[in-house]
């Protein structure tokens, strides 16, 4: 991918991996960042200093952040009470 000012960026995407998980990684001229979803971490890394930060997110367990442990125990109760 070219943008306009002339950066350019690679997407790349594979479903056919043993962990099932997103990872993201920039490089840039003095740096990169890594970041993965399993555990929701994000990696700085600068390359002219050679120091890495890790930030954890501390995003709640289960997939889309718990949006679906969520939809599931509504999901349950309505059906327990029977409505729909």
């Amino acid at each position: 991918i070219e943008f306009d000012d002339g950066i350019t960026a690679t997407f790349s995407l594979s479903a056919f991996t043993s962990k099932v998980n997103r990872t993201l990684k920039i490089t840039c001229e003095r740096g990169e960042i890594r970041a993965a979803e399993k555990p929701y971490v994000v990696e700085v890394s600068n390359f002219l200093t050679g120091e890495t930060r890790a930030l954890d997110l501390n995003i709640p367990g289960g997939g889309h952040g718990g949006g679906d442990k969520g939809f599931i125990m509504e999901f349950m109760r309505a059906y327990q009470k029977g409505e729909e």
